[in-house]
């Protein structure tokens, strides 16, 4: 799916729960929501230009259009993905702002708390109703516990150049990208949108735009159907050695044993 504005692969009631274990993902956005639960492990995430490392039993809260990214080996989390429609806020959650502190410690959850997310865990198959009401009662959780500021990040001018990157890139990473090119296509300094982008990403674009061309690669070699040469540059590597060495550097292996081995599911 893309990394950009999501078209999410949720049920038709509008959510969906997963538990992940070593889930990356590139900086995206789109208007659904996340609620992340550690099971176990240590994960880390970006979330509108602050970094945070999230241990066992801590929560994260991710709303509407908030660039946000994810990068870990060694966790397995509950993914909970919901449309703000489900907590009766149509245009985005949380409505007309963000939170300002998004990760609630596991010291800051009240016992009642801790129960329910130990529940959502094994509610993965549930029914649309059960699941409707854990994600209403976590919100109105996080809502007490997260904080609030009213507009939010996702109203500053930097914070949309950065979505339009992540557009941009998405919809283009198949050709050659450059960083001059995409300050072109929006009309802004390259000096400037380097700097923003990594603050927002976390990594620059040149890394950004590998992250995607990977993702995009990842999913092709789990279908198993096409040469590693000719994912390679469908994806937008100039080179075989090039997705080679790339690709070596995220996984510490070569596509071909990626491929062989099998990998654990995504977001």
């Amino acid at each position: 799916m893309r990394p950009y504005l999501q078209t999410l692969e949720m049920e038709e009631s509008g959510i969906r729960f997963s538990v992940v274990d070593n889930l990356c993902f590139p900086a995206h956005w789109h208007l659904q929501c996340e609620i992340v639960y550690v099971i176990d492990g240590i994960f880390c995430a970006g979330v509108n230009r602050q970094q945070y490392e999230l241990k066992q039993g801590d929560m994260l809260a991710v709303g509407s259009n908030e660039i946000h990214y994810y990068s870990t080996r060694d966790s397995r989390i509950l993914l909970i993905i919901f449309h703000p429609e489900i907590v009766g806020q149509e245009g985005g959650w949380p409505q007309g702002g963000c939170f300002t502190a998004p990760v609630v410690r596991r010291d800051g959850i009240d016992a009642p708390a801790r129960e329910l997310l130990a529940y959502a865990v094994s509610q993965t198959e549930a029914n649309s109703l059960i699941q409707r009401g854990i994600v209403n009662l976590l919100c109105a959780f996080l809502q007490e516990r997260a904080g609030f500021v009213a507009g939010g990040a996702e109203t500053a001018i930097p914070h949309k150049l950065v979505q339009e990157a992540i557009r941009y890139i998405d919809q283009n990473y198949q050709e050659e990208i450059s960083l001059a090119r995409i300050a072109g296509q929006i009309n802004v300094s390259k000096y400037h949108l380097s700097r923003k982008f990594k603050e927002y990403a976390g990594m620059s674009i040149p890394q950004h735009v590998n992250s995607v061309r990977l993702y995009h690669a990842e999913q092709l070699l789990r279908e198993g159907s096409k040469s590693i040469s000719d994912i390679a540059y469908e994806c937008g590597f100039n080179s075989l050695r090039n997705f080679n060495r790339v690709f070596f550097g995220k996984h510490g292996q070569a596509p071909a044993a990626f491929r062989r081995g099998g990998q654990t599911k995504r977001k």
